[in-house]
């Protein structure tokens, strides 16, 4: 039986089947049993000379998003009509995928949305090869090194079954261990927790981890997502999103994730519902829902920021085209696939507009895409001996997407 699941009564994120404990245990055991991988090589095993960790590429399964990922969370009613109606609420804030089990797949399929499953379906899984609206099967999140070899089964066990869409396995950016987990575990997909704005959590790493995962997904050549904080400050949640967009971050989940739910009018029908704390995330999340046809298809290719550096922060060598100026901000260096440039500046400082400078070398025409209607608005480039200067003021925490024209 699918659970059903009650925002008031139960927490989505630790109520939701996952391997824990002598569970844990023994689906990694079945795992291993259905695909023969009883043991994993350790790392005293390997060459003396070899790359650092989590620098070998794993072969297997390359994903690569069809969007930007906003995944939510909703308890679905039993009709289909009413989950079709929850569905369509989701799209309208804009979210586009759902943490949910098969009772959510149809609904979300209508919309064109996406369905984050979990480990109920690895017994269908094969059954949803190439399916389009599926995005990932859920492991576990928050464990520590003791469970990577499992993982590594368990991830395996489900690229067998479903060849086409990677697993999830979420861990706290703070564990330190990521590197380990790649080397280990050989991920489909590379998700991370880092609520930056919570006591405790460590603001000042915010671009120290970005950087750090970006180059790991890269070198993997697999999707980066981050799971961050769904209530703070409109300010706050841009900087959350759009430094992320900037290190080539292109998901996101989030906590809490219960964003959606359904009501029961006196006279029986059913009213989808959204907790009106969430307003201001679903604001970033249109927002980003304009820029994801063009920013998801993008190659990140650098990041470079103004003096002075904040931590984890790196100036653009001399020899760059792109050089940047202006307290609090930087900026990713994007390619598509035919060569083009693309910029992201962002402002880091979530309490306080700041203009930016580029001096873009050869650049004879810039654009910037309105996040509202998603059109190309003309940007003023200003020559300056071999570079174009292009000037942008970005609002608190916000960042902005600019296609860049050089001869």
């Amino acid at each position: 039986m699918i659970p059903k699941h009650s925002p008031t009564t139960t927490n989505p994120r630790s109520d939701r089947p996952r391997f824990t404990g002598l569970k844990r245990i023994s689906l990694a055991l079945a795992v291993a049993c259905l695909t023969g991988a009883w043991t994993v090589p350790s790392l005293a095993q390997e060459p003396a000379a070899k790359p650092a960790l989590g620098e070998t590429p794993y072969g297997g399964l390359k994903y690569k998003m069809p969007e930007i990922m906003l995944i939510s969370w909703a308890n679905w009613p039993e009709k289909q009509e009413d989950r079709d109606a929850v569905a369509a609420l989701m799209k309208a804030k804009g979210f586009n995928a759902a943490e949910t089990t098969l009772e959510g797949l149809e609904a979300l399929r209508k919309h064109g949305m996406y369905a984050r499953l979990g480990t109920p379906e690895f017994e269908v899984a094969p059954k949803l090869r190439n399916d389009p609206n599926v995005l990932a099967y859920f492991i576990s999140d928050r464990r520590t090194r003791g469970s990577f070899p499992k993982f590594e089964q368990m991830t395996r066990a489900f690229e067998k079954q479903d060849p086409t869409h990677p697993t999830m396995i979420n861990n706290r950016a703070n564990y330190n261990q990521f590197p380990e987990f790649v080397e280990v575990v050989k991920p489909t997909m590379l998700v991370y927790y880092h609520y930056q704005f919570r006591k405790g959590e460590h603001q000042e790493r915010n671009l120290i981890y970005l950087d750090m995962f970006r180059k790991l997904a890269l070198k993997q050549n697999i999707p980066l997502v981050r799971c961050t904080d769904a209530k703070q400050l409109p300010g706050h949640l841009r900087h959350e999103h759009f430094t992320s967009l900037a290190y080539g971050v292109q998901g996101f989940t989030y906590s809490p994730c219960h964003h959606f739910g359904f009501k029961k009018e006196e006279d029986g029908k059913i009213t989808p519902t959204f907790g009106e704390f969430f307003e201001p995330l679903s604001q970033v999340a249109l927002d980003i829902r304009t820029l994801s046809p063009i920013l998801v298809k993008l190659k990140s290719i650098d990041v470079f920021h103004a003096e002075p550096l904040p931590p984890g922060g790196r100036k653009a060598p001399e020899d760059s085209w792109v050089a940047i100026a202006g307290a609090h901000t930087f900026t990713g260096i994007f390619k598509d696939e035919a060569g083009k440039d693309f910029l992201f500046p962002v402002n880091n400082d979530p309490g306080k507009e700041h203009e930016t400078t580029l001096a873009l070398k050869g650049a004879t025409a810039a654009e910037r895409m309105d996040k509202k209607t998603g059109k190309w608005i003309p940007l003023t480039v200003t020559p300056e001996g071999d570079r174009g200067i292009v000037k942008v003021t970005l609002a608190p925490g916000d960042g902005e997407l600019l296609k860049i024209v050089r001869k």
